[in-house]
C-alpha cells in the first residue's frame, strides 16, 4: 500500500464541510477515488480598535459650561461582517456615554448632579467608559475630562432674632443658613466685608452678641420697636461671596 498525506489551512471561506476527493490509479490505467469530509470550525478573530486621523477617545467638558463632546473610534475585524461596536449607552459619575455600531460617541454631562456641582475649581477628575468591538475580542476606554466650577455660597434667607430692652444678651451665628455645594467648602466659609455694627453689639468669629442694655436704646417707649441690621459677605476659600444681613 501507499500512503500520501495532505495538508493546508483552510480559511474563513472554508467555514463548515470541505470536501476533498483523492483520485489514485495504477499502471493498467485502472483509478479509484475516495471523498474526505472535513469539518472546519469557525473561529472568531480579533478586532482591532484604534484612534484613526480625525478619530478621538478622549474629550473635555466642564460643569455650568461645556456640556457635551463627541468622537469617532474605528475598527477593523478579518471576519466579514464583524467590524462594528456593540452599541452602548453607560452612565458614568458625571455623565452619559452613548456608542452607536460605527464607532461614533458622545457624551453628556449631568451638569445638575450633586456630583457635578460639588466639583471645586481646582478639580479635574475623569470619566472613563471601556467600549467593545461586536465580537467581544476587544476593547478601547474613551476618557471625559471634567473640569469643575467654584460654585458661589447660598443663604437661607434673612437672620432673625428679638431682644427686649434691658433684658438678657442675645447671640446669633452669622452663619446660620449659609452653604456651599462644592466639596469641603461649607465648613469652611467665612464672613468678610462686615458693615457698621449697631449700638450694643460685638463680633467674636462667626458669633453676633446684641446687649440690649445698651444706652443706646434708652429713649425706647414702652413698647415701641426699633430694628437694627447688619449687612455682611459670606466667603468661601476661592474668594466667591454672597451678601446677607
Amino acid at each position: 500500500p501507499i500512503s500520501q498525506r495532505f495538508t493546508g489551512t483552510p480559511g474563513d471561506a472554508d467555514v463548515g464541510n470541505l470536501t476533498v476527493r483523492v483520485t489514485g490509479g495504477d499502471a493498467g490505467g485502472q483509478s479509484a477515488f475516495d471523498d474526505f469530509v472535513i469539518a472546519v470550525a469557525d473561529v472568531s478573530n480579533p478586532a482591532n480598535i484604534f484612534v484613526d486621523t480625525g478619530d478621538a477617545d478622549t474629550g473635555a467638558v466642564s460643569e455650568d459650561g461645556t456640556a457635551s463632546v463627541f468622537g469617532t473610534l474605528s475598527i477593523t475585524d478579518p471576519d466579514a461582517g464583524e467590524d462594528q461596536f456593540q452599541p452602548a449607552n453607560m452612565v458614568g459619575t458625571y455623565g452619559t456615554l452613548t456608542l452607536l455600531s460605527d464607532g461614533n460617541w458622545s457624551y453628556a454631562l449631568d451638569n445638575a448632579s450633586a456630583a457635578v456641582q460639588a466639583l471645586t475649581g481646582s478639580d479635574t477628575p475623569t470619566d472613563v467608559f471601556t467600549v467593545l468591538s461586536q465580537d467581544g475580542t476587544a476593547s478601547h476606554d474613551i476618557t471625559v475630562t471634567v473640569t469643575g466650577q467654584n460654585d458661589t455660597p447660598t443663604v437661607s434667607g434673612v437672620l432673625t432674632a428679638a431682644a427686649t430692652e434691658g433684658q438678657a444678651s442675645v447671640d446669633i451665628d452669622l452663619l446660620t443658613g449659609a452653604s456651599d455645594v462644592d466639596a469641603g467648602q461649607a465648613a469652611t466659609l467665612s464672613l468678610s466685608n462686615v458693615g457698621t455694627l449697631p449700638a450694643g453689639a460685638t463680633l467674636v468669629g462667626e458669633t453676633l452678641t446684641f446687649d440690649p442694655t445698651d444706652a443706646a436704646y434708652d429713649y425706647l417707649l414702652s413698647g415701641e420697636t426699633l430694628v437694627v441690621s447688619l449687612t455682611y459677605d459670606v466667603t468661601d476659600t476661592d474668594g466667591e461671596t454672597t451678601s446677607q444681613q
